[in-house]
This record gives C-alpha cells, sequence and structure tokens, in this order.
C-alpha cells in the first residue's frame, strides 16, 4: 500500500478530496500529508446550497492534526473559492476543520478532553505544546457550538463575576445558572459590553424570567443589568 493510500485511510480522507503527497520528517518530528480535489468539482453555496465550480484557490492552509506514532501531523491543502451571483465570493466549508481554524475536528476535540480533566489551563497548554492564544480558540469554538446547539430556555436565578486568567490584571466576566450550576457566559475582560454581550443573546421572554442575580457592585456591570433586565432596579 502507497502512503498516499495508508493517509487517506487513516485520515478517513473522502471525495472529492484525496491525499496527493506525504512528506516524513524524520528530524523534525512531523509528517506534512498534502490534500487535493480533482478537476470539475462543483461546491456547494454557503447560504443557499447550490452547486456552483471552483472560481479559485486561497494560499495553501495548513492545520495541526492529531498526532500519529509521536509525529506531529500537518495537513495542507489549497482551499476552493466558489463565486455566487446572490452572495459573492465565498471560501468553502472543508470537511476536517472548522472555517479560521489552525487545528482539525478531532485535534480541537482532543484538546477539549485535555482541558476537561486537567486542572488548569495552562497545565493543559504545556502537556499539548500550544500557545495560550491557540488553545483560548479552541475553546471559544467549543463554546460557540455548544451555544448553537443549545435551547432557549428560562433562566430565574443567575451569577454574574470576573476571574482572573493570566499574570496581572487580566480578567474574564463568567454568568453561571445558579440553579443548573452551568456557565451560561465567558468573555474576555470585564467591561459593560462583557455582560451585555449575555443579554443581547437573551428574548425578552428569558430577560423577563430573571428573578435575582447575585453579583458584586462593580459599576459596568450594574450599568448593564439595569439597561438590559426589566424589573433589575426593584
Amino acid at each position: 500500500m502507497r502512503d498516499t493510500e495508508l493517509y487517506a485511510q487513516i485520515l478517513g480522507v473522502k471525495a472529492p478530496w484525496f491525499v496527493d503527497k506525504v512528506d516524513l520528517k524524520v528530524p523534525e518530528n512531523s509528517v506534512d500529508i498534502w490534500l487535493d480535489h480533482g478537476p470539475g468539482e462543483r461546491w456547494p453555496c454557503l447560504e443557499c446550497g447550490k452547486l456552483l465550480p471552483c472560481r479559485d484557490h486561497v494560499g495553501e492552509r495548513v492545520w495541526r492534526h492529531l498526532d500519529t506514532c509521536q509525529f506531529k501531523m500537518l495537513l495542507h491543502a489549497r482551499v476552493p473559492r466558489v463565486e455566487y451571483p446572490e452572495h459573492g465570493v465565498h471560501q468553502v466549508l472543508v470537511p476536517w476543520a472548522e472555517s479560521r481554524s489552525r487545528f482539525t475536528l478531532l485535534m480541537e476535540r482532543w484538546i477539549i478532553d485535555v482541558l476537561t480533566e486537567c486542572a488548569t489551563v495552562d497545565g493543559s497548554r504545556r502537556l499539548l505544546k500550544l500557545t495560550w492564544d491557540e488553545v483560548w480558540g479552541v475553546m471559544e469554538r467549543a463554546v460557540r457550538r455548544g451555544l448553537l446547539r443549545k435551547e432557549a430556555r428560562p433562566i430565574h436565578y443567575l451569577g454574574v463575576d470576573e476571574k482572573a486568567f493570566r499574570k496581572g490584571n487580566s480578567c474574564m466576566t463568567i454568568v453561571c445558572d445558579l440553579m443548573r450550576s452551568t456557565v451560561e457566559h465567558v468573555c474576555e475582560e470585564r467591561k459593560k459590553s462583557s455582560l451585555e454581550e449575555y443579554y443581547c443573546r437573551l428574548s425578552l421572554g428569558q430577560l423577563e424570567s430573571i428573578r435575582a442575580i447575585a453579583m458584586g457592585t462593580w459599576e459596568p456591570y450594574l450599568t448593564a443589568t439595569m439597561a438590559h433586565v426589566p424589573n433589575a432596579g426593584t
């Protein structure tokens, strides 16, 4: 079996994509894999699903994948772009990664699993040999996916707090459902807009269902709450 066929099976690559080239770099402890697609393929519109031919390609992109035999695996591909009369020029979605991510979906899942099991983000980062920003980006995308799947429901009792996450004065805003013990919102900084971002996602019915909010006297939080939550001053 050729190396391209082997890695196509390992990666689960399916048409129209195929493994075009494999480069094993033993001194660098890595393996680079180039993915390509056949000519004449038609790609779906992200808005309406209409199939259109490739207009051109973006420059080569690289994604970090799960390690294989302790070798760091990197996927390379030139992603097609298509031009839709109604929606303009768009980059198509690839099946192995989210848009704008530098990691494959399987790699992001592994990162989330490590974060879940480890006591700290910094410990997870060191085990995974990733930067803080890389890990933070994976967490943000995971939260976004979770929010898209989440059903709208009334939340009667909220907890709003700030938590330091880096040396110095860097803080995050955290909103929790106190009855269900779930984290509902995480945002960098502790500004008025940090909390407003959460309130703006709620429907009027959800905002009206809030009975009490436990939080400190930080003025930006109070201002955001008074502006968005009905009967907050009573």
